[in-house]
């Protein structure tokens, strides 16, 4: 998944080490280098909080069949992307829509872990189109003494991405994701009692990219989220 790949980059840390293995389909705590003012973006269009200070948080999916690659830019880049992008940029770059194909993936593991992710895309003449559906839950698990945490987490996150290619130098996309997580289980050092936790996030993203020359490109982009 994404948190798996990126934590194979030098100077890339995480602050969040969940029991279940996974991240609940977002990205909480990322330092480059040892700052939390990272800016997350996705085709370059940024995810991640606009406030400075916090940990740098943001809506993703983990089915890597969506992503081509992944670009770190480890350092100050405030220049570029403000203040915010003191410790660095980390931009996902989704997969273009060039083909016609279905993937399924299936899987389970040790905690009651079960996975579940279908993605098909498809292209007929100017029109792209590709839609995707994951499905992540986990049980209670154990930590390294052996005891055992009550835990219940359902992930689901799904969406739709289509584009039309007005001339070969001008496309238009438009993409809707929805993710919702439901958490809950005892956290014996913290708490020691029960919680419950949700998340839920809409976006939608609009983007008109034009190649006006060799040496000159623009891209314009409308992006809406909501978050509960």
């Amino acid at each position: 998944n994404v948190e798996e790949a990126l934590r194979t980059v030098p100077g890339v840390q995480f602050t969040s080490y969940g029991g279940n293995g996974g991240m609940n389909a977002n990205i909480g705590g990322i330092r480059i280098n040892g700052s939390k003012e990272v800016v997350v973006l996705v085709d370059g269009v940024r995810v991640s909080e606009f406030q400075t200070g916090g940990f740098a948080y943001a809506q993703l999916t983990n089915n890597m069949d969506n992503i081509d690659h992944i670009e770190v830019v480890r350092g100050s880049a405030g220049a570029l992307y403000g203040s915010g992008a003191k410790g660095g940029v980390i931009n996902i770059i989704t997969r273009k829509i060039d083909t016609t194909k279905t993937t399924l993936d299936l899987s389970t593991g040790s905690f009651s872990n079960r996975e579940y992710k279908v993605n098909t895309m498809g292209k007929q003449g100017k029109t792209g189109y590709m839609v995707y559906y994951d499905r992540k839950t986990s049980g209670d698990f154990k930590d390294g003494s052996g005891k055992r945490w009550p835990s219940d987490i359902k992930d689901t996150s799904y969406g739709v991405k289509m584009d039309y290619e007005v001339t070969p130098d001008h496309k238009i996309t438009a993409s809707f994701d929805q993710t919702k997580s439901d958490t809950s289980g005892v956290d014996f050092i913290y708490m020691d009692n029960h919680y419950v936790g949700k998340y839920k996030t809409n976006s939608f993203t609009l983007k008109d990219d034009a190649t006006l020359s060799s040496k000159w490109s623009n891209s314009f982009s409308y992006r809406k989220n909501h978050t509960s």
